[in-house]
């Protein structure tokens, strides 16, 4: 586990990131090493552990399943912009189960509502939500809501984003 420490600390490029996603592979074990470098109180750490947790997952989704809820519940702590962003993409994968789905869905309306949060936080919670409503209905009326008032002053890519989710909780709708 300290080799790991020792490569999140020297990890400085993108290929330094892919070099500790091939050195996790398949282990859950080392896999959950590096979820608890996530949660590191170490800014940098923890923002080096959540690209190469997002690179894991990508390779070996199913690494990711055991360690869901704590992913859920970390949201709603304050994190680094770097962990959120990496957290909330990959939760777009997941079918997430009830006790993930609450927390999840509060941190990305959270997140929404907040305007100094960043873009890409914002598109992907998007997403993570617009997937929820598959699941939980209920939460389409306040997805729309959220969406409409965040428009008027959103980026591009907001607005892009949003628009393309609202069409789609529309047709679901007919």
């Amino acid at each position: 586990m300290d080799e790991l420490r020792i490569m999140l600390q020297n990890a400085a490029f993108k290929q330094d990131v892919r070099r500790i996603a091939i050195f996790i592979g398949n282990d859950p074990v080392l896999f959950g090493s590096l979820i608890d470098h996530v949660f590191s109180d170490d800014f940098r750490q923890a923002s080096k552990a959540a690209w190469a947790m997002s690179d894991c997952a990508a390779v070996h989704p199913d690494l990711l399943l055991t360690h869901m809820r704590r992913l859920g519940d970390g949201l709603s702590s304050a994190l680094p912009v770097a962990v959120k962003r990496n957290i909330v993409r990959v939760l777009q994968y997941y079918d997430l189960d009830e006790q993930t789905a609450g927390p999840v869905a509060h941190a990305c309306f959270r997140f929404l509502n907040n305007p100094a949060e960043p873009v890409a936080v914002k598109a992907f919670s998007m997403t993570v939500l617009y997937n929820l409503t598959l699941k939980y209905p209920d939460l389409g009326r306040e997805l729309r809501e959220t969406l409409h008032a965040i428009i008027p002053n959103g980026s591009p890519g907001i607005r892009s984003r949003a628009g393309r989710i609202l069409k789609l909780l529309e047709r679901k709708t007919r």
